[in-house]
């Protein structure tokens, strides 16, 4: 379940736009509490900070409850 105060989204992984609802995407999110980047490593915060989100390369699909189960990582996904 997300953190009090951090805001989430799902992300279609092939177009970068929202999921559909109960579709798996990858799992962005945004608050107070979340990183600004990662010490001297001015590529990796790059690709994982991107217009104030941070993109933690889970897919998960949202369950009825509102939970968020990861399903697997976007590195696990076969090469296109």
């Amino acid at each position: 379940m997300p953190m009090l105060g951090l805001t989430v989204r799902l992300l279609d992984p092939a177009t970068g736009e929202d999921a559909a609802p109960g579709a798996e995407g990858e799992l962005i999110v945004r608050g107070p509490n979340v990183t600004q980047g990662y010490h001297n490593k001015q590529e990796e915060t790059a690709h994982a900070l991107r217009r104030g989100w941070y993109h933690t390369g889970d897919l998960t699909r949202a369950d009825a409850d509102g939970l968020l189960p990861i399903t697997r990582r976007l590195q696990e996904l076969p090469p296109r």
